[in-house]
């Protein structure tokens, strides 16, 4: 008898060929059939998938849980929505290698500057969010997450941020300097440490600091050549989205060019109005690349508001003292001599508050941010929801700071808004491409402390794809979809059992109605919906044993940390 049999389903194995209705059956952690199961074959558990989609689980080739899968092992943003392969590691951050210095991480108490504190500093730091931090390296962290149990597979890069901190010594912001010779041949012998425990390659970003940091592209080439000798992989943050987006696509397909080693763009996009249908360009390019023979991928995020802080969260643009003495009064507190010019003054002036460094002030950073800005909480004034800042103001008769003073106040703190930095438009240029894959740029939430509302995509990246890219807008089929969720992540990774529904690979496996998968990533839903589980993936199989069943959590947390080589 099989341990467990997905029968009448359309079986949709990854590979991008055509779906064909038929049954999958399960032994162990791995699959033992992919076809037509004789009608006498029997299983421990049936499932009948009529009507439904039967695939590989999901990749989540841009991921960032890490140590938050730690504290959260569940991690039932991601499996609810299909996802059973969680990548970390992204953007520069990795949980280690440490030595004397521990590099703060991006959810931690929402700091605006990524630094670096001593050790027991950071021990403390954690230790108040309820995570001891007992390791330095990424074989410790890798022991840890296996103590943990989590419920979905998990594999990483590490972090060219971690790295520098590590080699600089130097606690605080990281010095504006190229490393010393010393200090990039062990940044090199890191990687390699990393490599032989397991790391898929390594990761690098610029926009947590500033675009400025000199780091210059032979850094990358001398640390992607360590990658190389392990056939491992380099997802490369751009430089610039916006006005440097051509130029710096260019400098990751160089990278990729001089170095042979497998690099994807990270979360490819234009930032801000003003850049949009610039990725048309950027794919074109990465095209001819792939045509000379150059291994150069991109990855994709799927909603339009692609950071947490930018998900609601319109009290955060008020200078920190407009708030302080604003909250629980905001009508009131407005209401008073010249306080609402006073802040709009203030706010069209930019610099930073609490949530906010001065360069990525949204107000300031994006200069057509009001038509990038939507209403949509205004409970008092329900005929604002939907408008764009730009065109509220219009209709208030003021200019758009003022707009954003007057919204507060006429609800009395409760209105929200929702910056749409990216065009649908856009993302389809990219998803439909032959070379791009999805992520969620997620993590667990629970753990999180945040007065804001998680960005919809934590919850929801998988099944918008299906819902809203496949059947609604019919950017690609549903197979194209598949893949770029599961074979070519697999691929680019080297994950060699994993991303295909076949005989003898890993049982990871997603089951969902492509008439009904929907997530909850609404523009003008208010955003405590966001933390909703997505709706239609009824079934999710982890290494043979089932995270989500019927469209509920189990208590099963078969997950497995997936070391290279």
């Amino acid at each position: 008898m099989l341990d467990l049999i997905i029968r009448n389903g359309l079986v949709v194995d990854g590979s991008g060929r055509p779906g064909r209705h038929g049954d999958v059956a399960v032994q162990g952690d791995e699959i033992a059939l992919v076809g037509r199961a004789p009608a006498d074959l029997r299983a421990a558990t049936e499932i009948d998938a009529q009507g439904k989609v039967v695939c590989p689980g999901f990749i989540d080739v841009h991921g960032h849980s890490d140590s938050l899968l730690i504290m959260d092992p569940q991690c039932d943003s991601k499996i609810t929505q299909g996802i059973t392969t969680d990548v970390g590691g992204n953007c520069g951050l990795s949980p280690g290698p440490y030595r004397d210095l521990w590099y703060v991480d991006w959810w931690v108490d929402n700091p605006k500057n990524f630094f670096s504190v001593p050790m027991d500093e950071g021990k403390k730091i954690l230790a108040g969010h309820g995570l001891e931090l007992d390791w330095t390296d990424l074989a410790g962290f890798y022991r840890r997450l296996e103590a943990a149990r989590p419920a979905l597979n998990h594999t990483g890069m590490i972090g060219h941020y971690v790295l520098r901190s590590t080699a600089y010594g130097e606690a605080g912001t990281q010095p504006w300097r190229q490393p010393t010779r010393a200090e990039l041949d062990l940044m090199k012998a890191l990687v390699r440490e990393a490599m032989e425990q397991g790391a898929r390659g390594i990761s690098c970003a610029f926009h947590h600091t500033d675009p400025e940091l000199d780091v210059p592209v032979e850094e990358f080439q001398e640390l992607a050549s360590v990658v190389a000798e392990f056939d491992g992989v380099f997802a490369f943050h751009l430089r610039s989205y916006t006005d440097g987006l051509l130029t710096a696509v260019r400098e990751a397909i160089e990278l990729a060019a001089k170095t042979g080693v497998r690099t994807t763009i990270s979360h490819l996009w234009g930032d801000g109005k003003e850049y949009w249908g610039k990725v048309r360009v950027a794919m074109d390019a990465i095209e001819k690349a792939r045509l000379r023979g150059i291994p150069i991928w991109c990855d994709v995020l799927l909603t339009l508001q692609p950071r947490n802080y930018m998900s609601g969260g319109l009290k955060t643009l008020f200078p920190d003292e407009v708030a302080s003495d604003a909250e629980g009064r905001w009508g009131e507190y407005f209401a008073g001599s010249g306080a609402l010019r006073s802040a709009a003054r203030r706010m069209r002036a930019g610099g930073g508050n609490r949530w906010y460094k001065e360069r990525f002030n949204p107000l300031t950073y994006w200069p057509m941010w009001d038509e990038m800005m939507r209403v949509i909480h205004s409970p008092q004034r329900p005929e604002f929801e939907g408008l764009m800042v730009y065109d509220l103001a219009t209709e208030l008769g003021c200019d758009s700071y003022e707009a954003l003073c007057h919204l507060i106040q006429l609800n009395d703190g409760d209105a929200d808004t929702m910056l749409e930095r990216t065009d649908d438009r856009d993302i389809i240029d990219v998803l439909a491409h032959p070379v791009s894959m999805v992520g969620t740029d997620g993590s667990p939430v629970r753990p999180i402390r945040s007065p804001r509302p998680p960005n919809p995509r934590l919850y929801g990246t998988f099944p918008r794809l299906f819902a809203h890219f496949v059947r609604d807008r019919r950017a690609l089929r549903l197979e194209e979809a598949v893949m770029k969720s599961t074979s070519m992540p697999a691929e680019f990774l080297g994950l060699r059992d994993r991303g295909v529904l076949r005989q003898g690979f890993k049982a990871d496996i997603a089951v969902f109605d492509p008439a009904t998968v929907q997530d909850y990533a609404y523009l003008r839903s208010r955003p405590e919906s966001y933390r909703d589980y997505s709706r239609g993936v009824s079934d999710v199989i982890v290494n043979g044993r089932a995270v989500v069943r019927d469209g509920a959590l189990t208590e099963e947390r078969p997950g497995q940390v997936l070391r290279r080589g």
